[in-house]
């Protein structure tokens, strides 16, 4: 019996020291990550994209890049998508126009 009784003790201090170990935090806290697309010029108006429209600048982050467009305008140069409604392999858009997930990237002054 002596011989069980440290193997158990070891066993127990164990399960004790886990249940208090600190809480994991997710690295994105969160946040969704987005593919961020360059809109073609003549398109920073749409609300609506297809290929033809864009082209894949980066990703996925949780933030629009900030070196590619101007931030106080008023058409949009980068556009955010979810990894729902692309390719992530080819970073094609889904089939069908997409609307952006997050349309708060960078802006531009002409469309």
């Amino acid at each position: 019996m002596k011989k069980y009784l440290l193997a158990t003790f070891a066993v127990v201090l164990a399960i004790s020291l886990s249940a208090f170990t600190k809480e994991k935090v997710s690295k994105n806290d969160g946040q969704t990550s987005f593919y961020w697309y360059q809109t073609a010029s003549g398109t920073g108006d749409q609300s609506t994209y297809v290929n033809a429209d864009v082209t894949f600048y980066s990703g996925p982050s949780t933030s629009a890049p900030t070196d590619v467009c101007l931030a106080s305008s008023s058409h949009k140069c980068i556009v955010g998508f979810t990894s729902g409604q692309i390719n992530t392999m080819t970073h094609q858009l889904n089939a069908g126009a997409q609307t952006p997930t997050n349309s708060d990237g960078r802006f531009r002054t002409t469309q």
